[in-house]
């Protein structure tokens, strides 16, 4: 009866510990979808206010900006460093970067045609035009991740549960 009670709060423990896993993909998703939206932001005013040179712009990205986004700077960074063209490298970044959805994704893509290669108020234009498309999708993950969150969370707990009926 013990190996029973305990092979029933294993399987409990288990599918919790899973639906838990899926609402942290929400999490994760919100929390590098704000990153983005903070160091394009800073990217932004960098490069139209200061007029910082990309290289710079890049090394610095890549050691300032939050853990979450830090890899797209620094793999763009290293990327270029290592002799690709800037659209290329931004291009390598992007595609690498994880917890994002392929929406998302686009929206950062459809900058590597664009920066350090026109005017400062085209690349204003552009980054801003970003920066809102990802402020609209981070609403979004919020929104979900408020629902889907705790409906994985609660699922894994649920299903858990029944399981440990059905073997007990």
């Amino acid at each position: 009866m013990i190996l029973k009670i305990f092979g029933a709060a294993t399987v409990v423990v288990c599918c919790s510990l899973l639906g838990i896993r899926c609402a942290g993909a929400y999490s994760r998703r919100v929390k590098t979808l704000r990153a983005l939206v903070g160091t394009l932001t800073v990217a932004r005013s960098e490069i139209c206010d200061l007029l910082s040179p990309m290289p710079e712009l890049l090394e610095m990205l890549s050691k300032t900006a939050p853990a979450p986004a830090r890899s797209f700077w620094r793999d763009c960074d290293a990327a270029v460093r290592a002799g690709m063209s800037f659209p290329e490298a931004w291009t390598y970044a992007a595609e690498r970067l994880a917890h994002v959805d392929q929406k998302s994704r686009d929206v950062i893509l459809a900058l590597a045609s664009v920066m350090g290669r026109y005017d400062a108020e085209a690349q204003r234009d552009e980054l801003t035009r970003a920066v809102n498309a990802l402020e609209d999708a981070l609403r979004e993950a919020e929104a979900e991740r408020a629902s889907g969150g705790r409906t994985c969370a609660a699922l894994g707990v649920g299903v858990g549960v029944m399981l440990a009926i059905i073997l007990v």
